[in-house]
């Protein structure tokens, strides 16, 4: 028992991937040869051992990866009664990913106390599929996320590649996910899921929304808080950079915007994707300095719509079509055992969000995105398995996007009002209209201060 203390102040987080811990439960389980099942039951000892992995466990969800240092130093103080955790932080180098669900004031007024069921389904999506594609999940503020992956600055640049990239993907199949409306909804009753809809889908895409900022660079991570309640959490103009742009998000009205920092790092074959938006003022650290940011247009509709060709894609039937409408590309049937004794709301059998953690195990074979030789071919097929979502981004609109731009930023403006408003009646691009009615509050004539550029 001891030992294994021993091996879990060193590695709280992770300590079953350790060779160390292999090993000693391999020997532990060679002494238990030749006693029952009921016996060791009732051992003492192995209760106790049990005890210490399940606590072990919820150290790891309450704490999470940002958490490991405070966990470490309070384990290898010992004997010490009082809860200890470092004044300063330590210097780490990430991926930021900060999600947040659309219209949640809303949503909490119309569903009250089952709030908690919708929330809980959208969290357990966000985090499977970012913990899938080795992202760590880090905070949960009601209606928000914030999802990390590390980058070591000593990484060569392809490790760097493959974790933006997986990143990247993260947002796309949460997206996806999102048109999964029967899963999010099941645990609500009858009454809150018609209001729910009626307020608030708006006839274009998933009737859940979520908006995603990406943002990379340095950040302190460490503990914040007393001995009567600490929260392991980053601080950086990085992490807030994350969160400005999934605001940003709602003006330019695209669920993604990531910052020139993430996308340097990136492979080429994304970067060449990706498409820059604006260039804009750093108000709140630097006034002078100006940041790129860019998008990774998706035309999810469109994915789902081919995917599915004979469904509405807001009227799923029956609870097994979800396997199926989660198995997106060419993955195999999932099937999800029915608890007869399971908790029933509105006589519907609440769907366990390990259901989806399952069906999202087969949909991306992470055995296979786990192989460290054959990690970064993974993710690139899954890439190429969503090509239906780039469809309608083809090189003209690329150019016609840009011209558009070139003319806003040259005080072309009465050129670029035609440029973007047919941007906008060829693919319904957001960006364009967010720049259109830049143009149009201001007469098509801009501002004498204008030189180009946008601000936070």
């Amino acid at each position: 028992m001891i030992q294994l203390i021993d091996i879990l102040s060193q590695n709280p987080v992770g300590y079953k991937n350790m060779e160390i811990y292999k090993r000693f439960d391999k020997e532990r389980k060679k002494k238990q040869v030749g006693w029952s099942e009921k016996v060791l039951l009732g051992m003492e000892t192995n209760h106790l051992m049990k005890t210490i992995e399940t606590i072990a466990n919820l150290l790891e969800v309450g704490f999470g990866f940002a958490g490991v240092e405070i966990v470490r130093s309070n384990l290898e103080q010992g004997n010490s009664k009082n809860i200890y955790f470092r004044q300063n932080g330590k210097e780490v180098f990430c991926i930021f990913l900060f999600c947040d669900v659309r219209q949640f004031t809303d949503t909490t007024e119309i569903m009250k106390h089952e709030i908690f069921f919708f929330v809980n389904k959208i969290a357990q999506v966000v985090h499977s599929i970012c913990h899938l594609l080795e992202g760590a999940a880090n905070k949960n503020i009601g209606d928000a996320f914030l999802i990390t992956w590390s980058l070591a600055e000593e990484d060569p640049s392809k490790q760097k590649s493959s974790q933006a990239d997986k990143a990247l993907l993260s947002v796309v199949r949460i997206g996806i996910a999102l048109y999964n409306e029967e899963f999010f909804l099941d645990s609500v009753s009858i009454s809150a899921k018609r209001a729910f809809k009626d307020k608030i889908y708006d006839g274009k895409g998933s009737l859940i929304k979520i908006g995603f900022g990406l943002s990379a660079g340095c950040a302190v991570q460490g503990a914040i808080g007393s001995r009567k309640k600490i929260d392991a959490t980053y601080i950086s103009e990085n992490v807030d950079m994350a969160e400005t742009l999934e605001g940003l998000t709602k003006s330019y009205k695209v669920p993604l915007l990531m910052s020139g920092a993430f996308y340097f790092f990136l492979s080429g074959e994304r970067q060449m994707e990706c498409r820059e938006v604006d260039q804009i003022y750093d108000n709140v650290y630097e006034e002078t300095k100006t940041i790129k940011i860019y998008t990774w247009d998706m035309d999810l509709d469109n994915h789902i719509k081919k995917e599915e060709p004979e469904k509405h894609v807001h009227k799923i039937k029956t609870r097994r079509t979800f396997a199926k409408r989660l198995a997106i590309s060419d993955t195999p049937k999932i099937t999800t055992k029915i608890d007869v004794n399971a908790n029933q709301v509105g006589s519907k059998r609440s769907l366990c969000p390990d259901d989806f953690e399952q069906g999202m195990a087969s949909t991306y074979k992470c055995e296979k995105l786990h192989m460290k030789d054959s990690l970064s071919n993974g993710v690139e097929m899954e890439f190429n398995k969503l090509s239906r979502i780039r469809d309608k981004f083809d090189e003209s609109f690329f150019n016609d996007f840009n011209i558009a731009l070139q003319c806003y930023r040259t005080q072309d403006w009465r050129r670029a009002k035609k440029n973007f408003q047919s941007m906008i009646s060829k693919y319904d691009d957001g960006p364009s209209e967010y720049f259109l009615q830049e143009i149009l509050k201001n007469d098509c004539l801009p501002p004498k201060d204008f030189d180009g550029y946008g601000s936070i």
